[in-house]
C-alpha cells in the first residue's frame, strides 16, 4: 500500500529528523483513521464530508508542523499562538481518532490528565501543583521540541508503525500476528 511504502522510505531515510518523522507518521495515521474508523459505531460505512474534513485537517495540522519545524525549534520556550492552535487541534484529532479506533477508555484517560495538568493547582494536598499555562502544556504535549517519540528506537517505531499498518488496513484490531513484536520491541 501507499502508506506503507511512503512511511518506509520516510524511516530509511537519514536526511529527515527524527521527530518529522513522526509529524509524518502522525499525518498518516490521522487522516487514515478518520477515513476508515466511522464516528459512530451505528452509521453506515459511507465515508461522511466531517470525515473527510477532519482527515485534511490532519493533513493540514502535518504541513503546518513540516514547514515551520525549524522555527519551532528556535522558538522552543515561546511558542507563538500558531503553535498553540495547531498542536491543541492536534490533540483533539488524536484524542478523536483513539476514542474511533480503540473506544472511549483512552480518550477519557488522556483527557483527565489534560484537566489535571490546567486545573492541578485547585486540588489540595498533594494531589495540587502550580499552575500550568496552555502553552506549557501543549508545549509539552505535542510541539516537536518535546515529543517523546525522540527518545523511542528504531525497533519500537517499527513495530508501532507495524500495528498501526495492520489495524490501517484491516479496519480494527491488530491481528495477534504483529502483536508478538511489538511487545519484543517495547523490551
Amino acid at each position: 500500500s501507499i502508506f506503507t511504502i511512503i512511511q518506509t522510505l520516510i524511516l530509511l531515510s537519514s536526511s529527515i529528523d527524527s521527530r518529522i518523522k513522526y509529524v509524518i507518521f502522525i499525518g498518516f495515521v490521522l487522516s487514515l483513521t478518520f477515513l476508515l474508523y466511522k464516528a459512530n459505531k451505528k452509521m453506515d460505512n459511507k465515508i461522511k464530508i466531517y470525515d473527510w474534513v477532519l482527515a485534511v485537517i490532519s493533513i493540514v495540522c502535518t504541513i503546518y508542523y513540516i514547514i515551520s519545524y525549524e522555527m519551532i525549534l528556535d522558538r522552543t520556550l515561546t511558542p507563538t499562538i500558531y503553535d498553540i492552535i495547531f498542536a491543541c487541534i492536534t490533540i483533539i484529532l488524536i484524542i478523536e481518532a483513539c476514542r474511533r479506533a480503540i473506544g472511549i477508555v483512552l480518550p477519557i484517560i488522556s483527557i483527565i490528565a489534560l484537566l489535571y495538568a490546567f486545573f492541578g493547582e485547585n486540588l489540595p494536598g498533594i494531589w495540587g501543583h502550580r499552575h500550568y499555562s496552555l502553552s506549557r502544556i501543549v508545549k509539552f504535549a505535542f510541539l516537536p521540541t518535546f515529543m517523546l517519540p525522540t527518545s523511542l528506537s528504531i525497533p519500537k517505531f517499527l513495530a508501532g508503525f507495524n500495528v498501526a499498518n495492520d489495524i490501517a488496513f484491516s479496519k480494527g484490531t491488530p491481528t495477534f500476528s504483529t502483536m508478538p513484536s511489538f511487545m519484543t520491541a517495547l523490551k
